[in-house]
């Protein structure tokens, strides 16, 4: 693992936010059933993928904003 991946997943999960394994270029997440995970059942996130956050409950109801203004 890329240790700015290691060290991103680490930091997430010492949060209380679910690190998951994203596709490179990519926002989909690659395991099948990601929206259940918890930080205890998350999967380590392997060399060569990016680093997602699990939001809502599961994460301790992180939430996100994206605002688009032109």
């Amino acid at each position: 693992m890329d240790m700015q991946q290691e060290s991103t997943a680490k930091w997430l999960n010492e949060q209380g936010i679910v690190a998951l394994p994203v596709e490179p270029d990519s926002k989909q997440c690659l395991l099948p059933g990601w929206q259940a995970f918890t930080i205890e059942t998350a999967p380590v996130v392997n060399n060569g993928h990016n680093v997602g956050a699990l939001l809502g409950t599961n994460s301790n109801d992180l939430v996100a904003v994206d605002i688009d203004w032109p």
